[in-house]
């Protein structure tokens, strides 16, 4: 029964892991949006105080591309981040399941070793009992 704890115990340690390895990329994706956001935000603001201090046609269509592209990575940024977030999802569940499973298994091999234990000490009283029995018996024969 241990290489059956020790088993689902893996189990449960690599979808541990892994739930932990898509945290680290969903964080990753969040901080790729905010950084894709930030510049959005910085380039628009740029666009508009140099529109303000005049700029040529060129320069403004360039601005204006750029942003164009930054949508575009943001919205792509915001897509993928969503589809890490389903499998972080799926993930953690995935790892619940194989918790719950490790603490029954768990629990179920305490119990039997509890009764393991149980059974030997209830055996080793009745041969002490049996023991001093026989001791008692052979002790009360009539002396010749």
């Amino acid at each position: 029964m241990t290489v059956v704890r020790s088993a689902v115990e893996s189990t449960e340690r690599r979808e541990a892991e892994r739930l932990a390895g898509c945290e680290r990329r969903l964080g990753e994706c969040e901080a790729k949006l905010e950084e894709l956001r930030r510049y959005h935000a910085e380039y628009e603001l740029a666009l508009r105080q140099r529109g303000r201090e005049g700029m040529n046609a060129a320069a403004a269509r360039d601005y204006k591309v750029f942003l164009a592209r930054l949508i575009a990575a943001i919205d792509q940024q915001t897509r993928l981040l969503a589809r890490v977030r389903a499998e972080r999802d799926a993930m953690h569940a995935q790892w619940r399941t194989a918790a719950r499973r490790s603490h029954s298994v768990g629990e179920l091999v305490t119990r039997w070793r509890d009764d393991e234990r149980r059974t030997l000490e209830r055996r080793d009283q009745r041969e002490s009992d049996d023991r001093g029995q026989r001791n008692r018996s052979q002790g009360e024969l009539p002396e010749r």
